[in-house]
């Protein structure tokens, strides 16, 4: 178990559950069943009409504590998430 894998049903778009069937998209590790990216475009009914400039996205991952921590001690779990705005040429004016 290498552990920082995603655990299913966590995913959160302001406390909206979200997952495969509303868009939310999983890739794993090849041969394995470890999460490697997860994809998701937030949609207008994520947002809350009284400040659609916010969303809060959340999602929980697993911590494995055994194994071999190697010479250092040390075993980092990264998690982050990068937004990407798409323009929409329509929209602005």
């Amino acid at each position: 178990m290498n552990g920082n894998n995603f655990i299913e049903g966590t995913f959160t778009v302001n406390g909206k559950s979200r997952d495969e069937s509303s868009g939310l998209s999983i890739a794993t590790l090849r041969d394995t069943g470890y999460t490697n990216i997860m994809y998701y475009t937030v949609k207008a009914d994520d947002l809350d009409p009284s400040n659609v400039g916010k969303a809060v996205l959340k999602y929980s991952t697993d911590v494995n504590f055994g194994g071999d921590f190697g010479s250092s001690g040390v075993r980092n779990y990264p998690n982050d998430i990068h937004l990407i705005k798409i323009w929409n040429k329509s929209v602005l004016v």
